[in-house]
């Protein structure tokens, strides 16, 4: 089963920059636990929660509208 893309995302961006996930969790404000069920695609991610891993990720995000074909 493919990961959904927060879970890529915030994967990558975790191993691209060397950070544990007790770093970026500490950052983050949350339980280790959690940030691994975030990134195996376990948990939906709240908006808020999303920021707070971002943030300590050093990371933005935005929304767009989605190109018309």
């Amino acid at each position: 089963m493919k990961k959904p893309w927060w879970a890529r995302k915030i994967h990558s961006l975790r191993k691209s920059q060397g950070k544990t996930q007790e770093e970026i969790s500490g950052m983050s404000g949350m339980d280790r636990h959690y940030l691994s069920g975030l990134e195996n695609g376990h948990h939906v991610p709240r908006i808020d929660t999303l920021d707070r891993v971002l943030k300590a990720l050093g990371a933005r995000w935005e929304i767009r509208e989605k190109e018309k074909k």
